[in-house]
C-alpha cells in the first residue's frame, strides 16, 4: 500500500501538505505526519508510530533510537492538533477523537501489512489506556517505554521495548 493509498483509506481529504519532508493530514482529532517518505512510496517492513501528545516532541529521540538499533522504518506521528500538545482535561470529545484517530491510523497501518509495527508512546496514561483498549487487535505492535533511568547517553538506550501487544496478553494464567 502506498502512503497516498493509506491516507485515502483513512477517508481523509488529501491536502498535500509537505512541510520539512513530512506529509501531513488532519483527521478525527489527530494530526498525522508521515516522516521520511513520499506519497508514492510503499510502507517499509517496519513502521514506527509515535503517539505524541505531550508538549515536547518525541520524534528526535525515536529517530536516534531507530538509527542506533538499525531499524529502517516508515515513521508516522500522531499528534494533537492543538499547538500546546496537551489534550484539554475538560473536553471529553477531544480525548475520544484522539483515540478514534489513533485507532484508525493503527487499523489502516495493519492493512498495509508491515512485518513489524513499533509504537512509541509520549502521551498521558489515560490516552495510552484508551488506545490499548481499542487497538488491541489491530497490528500486534511492539510497545516501547522511554527509559528515564538509563545510565548512559547511548541512543540505543533511550527506549526499551517492554512488550509485544498480541493475543498472548489476553490468555488466562494458570
Amino acid at each position: 500500500m502506498t502512503i497516498l493509498a493509506f491516507l485515502a483509506e483513512l477517508d481523509t481529504v488529501w491536502k498535500g501538505l509537505a512541510v520539512a519532508g513530512k506529509l501531513a493530514v488532519t483527521f478525527k482529532g489527530v494530526i498525522l505526519k508521515i516522516v521520511n517518505a513520499n506519497k508514492d512510496e510503499k510502507f517499509k517492513d517496519d513502521v514506527a508510530v509515535i503517539i505524541d501528545f505531550l508538549p515536547s516532541s518525541a520524534e528526535g529521540d525515536v529517530r536516534r533510537y531507530l538509527e542506533a538499533k538499525r531499524i529502517d522504518a516508515t515513521i508516522c506521528i500522531c499528534e494533537n492538533p492543538d499547538d500546546s500538545g496537551f489534550l484539554d482535561i475538560n473536553d471529553k470529545d477531544s480525548w475520544e477523537n484522539a483515540t478514534r484517530g489513533i485507532y484508525a491510523t493503527l487499523t489502516t497501518i495493519a492493512k498495509a501489512s508491515p512485518k513489524r509495527v513499533h509504537i512509541f508512546l509520549s502521551c498521558p496514561a489515560a490516552l495510552a489506556f484508551a488506545i490499548g483498549n481499542v487497538a488491541r487487535q489491530t497490528c500486534n505492535p511492539y510497545v516501547y517505554q522511554h527509559n528515564t533511568r538509563r545510565s548512559d547517553d547511548a541512543a540505543s538506550s533511550i527506549y526499551s521495548m517492554v512488550l509485544r501487544a498480541n493475543d498472548s496478553l489476553r490468555e488466562k494464567n494458570g
